[in-house]
């Protein structure tokens, strides 16, 4: 098969969605022809679509040095960088990409991230508008709009842009919850709880948005707010187990062991085979002195997990402290 012909079934591949074979032929590709830089660019744009920003932009880099004037090549890695933190580059790569082509949406809400990240706020809403100019339908470009107003200090105009993604994308609150869990994972609290709180706004009595706002303000060590986003999370879904596991590993912390022993049995009833749940219930136990429950507990965890080893050795250890030395199941 020549390059060429490679080249436009990967290309065909990536579209679909058949992301294995896509990058199978990208990489075939690149060892036959090192310098390819349309491979280079959509493995590159592949890596980032799995997180994997370093090796993007190396890739998509050498994109640019082969094809300085390609504008998505360099709105491409001025994307990457931006998630690399690499700011001043990405600013770079942006304005040239627009430069080339200044009708693309996706490179304006982009470049206004950036400006923001670098704290120049007018800018930035200077560019995300321009965004929703060009689309207005534009709906993670209006929910960025809404945070730089917040940062701007003007909270009813802010307040306005985030309803506006619920008319935009139904589906938007749960989108802006996958937001959240991924700037928790990266640390980011205060963008995770925005987030949250965001999908709160749009949709009040979304019982998820609440729990997972427990969860932020937990890590950032704010336990009574956390508490009352758990408790909000129950009272609209009663059966949310993972709101009242959350809670009971909250109250447990913070010394209320009977009350998170309660929790944790609430939790188990409603989902049997919940693993952790009959782990955080035989420490509760424990912790109060109640060998035999705790050991009964940590049986079950046992039978849904064999290959636990701290469930094991928690076990044996409730054995060794059991007076019949043991328990039944």
């Amino acid at each position: 098969m020549r390059v060429d012909e490679a080249f436009a079934r990967a290309l065909d591949h990536h579209r679909q969605g058949r992301a294995a074979d896509a990058e199978a032929l990208y990489r075939a590709i690149l060892k036959s022809a090192p310098e390819h830089p349309g491979a280079l660019q959509f493995l590159g744009v592949m890596r980032a679509q799995a997180g994997d920003f370093a090796q993007a932009a190396e890739l998509i880099g050498r994109a640019v040095a082969l094809v300085p004037n390609d504008h998505a090549a360099r709105i491409n890695l001025g994307a990457a960088l931006r998630e690399l933190g690499r700011l001043e580059e990405a600013e770079t790569h942006l304005r040239r990409g627009l430069d080339l082509n200044p009708a693309l949406p996706e490179a304006e809400r982009n470049l206004g991230l950036v400006l923001e990240a670098r704290g120049r706020l007018g800018e930035a809403e200077t560019r995300l508008r321009r965004a929703l100019a060009l689309r207005p339908d534009f709906v993670d470009a209006e929910w960025n709009l809404g945070q730089v107003l917040r940062r701007l200090g003007r909270m009813a105009e802010a307040d306005a842009s985030v309803r506006r993604c619920l008319v935009l994308a139904q589906d938007f609150p749960t989108r802006a919850l996958g937001h959240a869990r991924a700037r928790l994972n990266q640390g980011r609290l205060a963008e995770a709880e925005q987030a949250c709180r965001d999908a709160i706004m749009m949709v009040p009595e979304m019982a998820e948005a609440h729990a997972f706002l427990g969860s932020v303000l937990q890590v950032a060590k704010r336990p009574a707010e956390a508490e009352a986003a758990f408790r909000r999370a129950i009272a609209l879904e009663p059966g949310h187990v993972a709101a009242i596991s959350n809670l009971g590993v909250l109250l447990f912390g913070l010394g209320r062991k009977t009350e998170a022993t309660e929790a944790f049995r609430r939790a188990v009833a409603l989902h049997s085979d919940f693993h952790e749940g009959y782990v955080n219930l035989a420490s509760a136990l424990e912790a109060q002195g109640d060998i035999a429950g705790a050991l009964a507990a940590c049986e079950k965890a046992s039978a849904l997990r064999p290959d636990a080893t701290e469930v094991s050795k928690m076990r044996d250890r409730l054995r060794g402290r059991s007076p019949a030395g043991g328990a039944k199941p």
